[in-house]
């Protein structure tokens, strides 16, 4: 077998790439991705077919049917309501010329100038003047329109949106037909070597996907049976139409929930004699909306896209831009398609950073550089999201710890400062006397040694007993400091002090349990060589080496605090 050469594009340049072929393809990818979306939402009913032993081909056509059934009957009721609503309309005529005329102030000024110039207009039309008061002098130029070309124009405008739909429709029959001979071929264009892994994408994509829109259908339905009854309360004609009109209106972001309401409103300034019932329309629409999107939403959506909000916004606008309004209404699915398939791509990652509502650093990585912005604020909400327990040890093990260790990867690598690293784990020290902490169930301590301001080392015992945070003033207390029982003692040593030297000598002649010296940076090179020479040292020259000492037979820790 021949190997092909891989490479790797920039992000940025794949962004762009992407978005100018899904621009210049979008008369067959809009299709497509709606035959998609349709197959998504489908397939759950002809799931719930084939399991009640109906084969594959009845169940697909007999869901096709059952949607077209559907949709045919919802389009023909709120033609047929549109129908004897125009009919209706003159005679609200004269009520909203009222209205109009009641209208005070800027607002009615403006109203007036513009209803006088268009009935003077209109007089002027209807008596074949022009605007200077000459008379019009109308020719026909051309031949007369045939009656086929006439029709051919009436329906030239509906030509296009009906062959789309007619291809959602075929593409939608053939995806519910072949869909798992298509996700095996996709799972062989596409996994490689990861089979398992690209079945799992592909299987959380549809699941996702499915849900969304099912719940969505569901939060609109809700929606709109709230418009009719209010509606109907208030006494508005035709109230089952509007809120039937409400159900795909609210499928489009953030913009569908308020046209649906406009045509309501307008009707209720015709049919009612004061202003009460507009308001109180107004007011149901607000209202509604508030109900749903705080209360109602939650529950029904709960993780079910696993979006970022300003990801869903930010997605609308970039559909919207890309493929127009049918890209609005779209937009949210295939953003949930990206998401998903960053978070198993290890390439496209960022995509999964980017869309999806999972946090981008873990609470010990936040802890961490919130410590170093100096964001006291956000460091104390933190710990008291983990002290609301009883049980305060958690602090230590899934925050303290794991954040020490990412700050001595830092230091480590020339990337703080001893002050920095001092400042960090006196933090260290205010957390645990402010929260009363006492005992890491891990049994992992922090001790900060100081001298002159300066520090001068860390250290991360295991299995000791008593208060987790110690500050040590002067090299002499450092023998005090360690006279627990423990199993293993790391100690982490910014910087050379020759009078640190004898105390951990002392301590580990003393002492069955291993010493393990962490001596990070090329100067203390020469000082790891004559430690190494102790068979009671065992030295460190990374975080590597001191996870592996600290939790030889905890991987889950160990990767946790990595």
């Amino acid at each position: 077998m021949i190997k092909t050469p891989t490479f790797a594009l920039n992000p940025v340049v794949a962004v762009i790439i992407a978005t100018a072929v899904l621009y210049a393809a979008r008369q067959a990818l809009i299709p497509l991705a709606l035959a998609v979306l349709l197959g998504f939402a489908l397939s759950p009913l002809v799931d719930l077919l084939e399991r009640s032993r109906i084969p594959r081909a009845p169940a697909v056509w007999l869901s096709i049917l059952f949607a077209a059934a559907v949709s045919s009957s919802f389009v023909w009721f709120c033609l047929t309501q549109l129908v004897e609503l125009t009919g209706e309309l003159p005679s609200y005529t004269v009520n909203l010329e009222r209205k109009i005329s009641d209208i005070g102030g800027p607002i009615g000024d403006a109203v007036h100038r513009f209803q006088s110039f268009y009935s003077r207009l209109k007089s002027r039309a209807d008596k074949g003047e022009a605007v200077g008061g000459e008379p019009v002098q109308v020719e026909v130029v051309g031949d007369v329109i045939e009656p086929v070309e006439f029709i051919q124009r009436a329906i030239q405008p509906i030509v296009n949106p009906l062959l789309t739909a007619a291809l959602v429709v075929v593409f939608a029959i053939f995806i519910l037909f072949y869909r798992r001979n298509l996700r095996d071929r996709l799972v062989r264009l596409i996994a490689g070597r990861h089979l398992g892994l690209t079945t799992l994408a592909l299987d959380e994509t549809a699941e996702r996907v499915s849900k969304f829109l099912l719940a969505q259908l569901l939060v609109c339905t809700l929606y709109g049976a709230g418009v009719a009854a209010g509606l109907y309360f208030l006494s508005v004609p035709k109230a089952l139409l509007f809120g039937l009109i409400t159900i795909p209106l609210r499928f489009v972001p953030y913009i569908g929930a308020w046209l649906s309401a406009v045509p309501p409103i307008l009707l209720s300034i015709g049919v009612s004699p004061g202003w009460g019932v507009p308001l109180a329309v107004i007011a149901l629409f607000v209202l509604l909306e508030f109900v749903i999107s705080n209360f109602v939403e939650p529950i029904i959506y709960g993780a079910t896209t696993g979006l970022h909000p300003l990801a869903v916004l930010f997605s609308a606008v970039f559909w919207t831009w890309l493929w127009g309004g049918l890209g609005l209404m779209i937009a949210t699915p295939l953003t949930v398609c990206l998401a998903v398939i960053g978070r198993y791509v290890p390439s496209l990652h960022w995509l999964a950073l980017l869309l999806g509502d999972e946090p981008p650093l873990a609470d010990y990585e936040m802890l961490y550089q919130r410590l170093l912005a100096e964001d006291h604020a956000d460091v104390e909400k933190l710990v008291e999201k983990y002290s609301r327990g009883e049980d305060t040890s958690i602090i230590y093990d899934r925050l303290l710890i794991p954040a020490a260790l990412t700050a001595l990867e830092e230091y480590e690598h020339d990337g703080l400062e001893d002050a920095t690293l001092h400042s960090i784990f006196r933090s260290f020290r205010s957390i645990a006397s402010e929260f009363k902490l006492v005992k890491s169930k891990s049994g992992i301590e922090l001790v900060a040694l100081e001298e002159d301001g300066r520090l001068l080392a860390s250290i991360i015992a295991k299995g000791i007993e008593g208060d987790n945070v110690t500050v040590i003033h002067g090299s002499d207390q450092l023998g005090a400091a360690m006279q627990s029982d423990v199993k293993a003692r790391l100690i982490v040593l910014g910087q050379y002090r020759r009078e640190l030297i004898g105390p951990l000598k002392a301590h580990s002649a003393n002492r069955n349990a291993p010493l393990i010296l962490y001596l990070p940076g090329k100067k203390l090179s020469h000082l790891r060589r004559y430690l190494s020479a102790e068979s009671r040292f065992v030295v460190a020259s990374n975080c590597s080496e001191v996870k592996h000492h600290l939790f030889p037979h905890d991987s889950t820790h160990s990767s946790e605090a990595a």
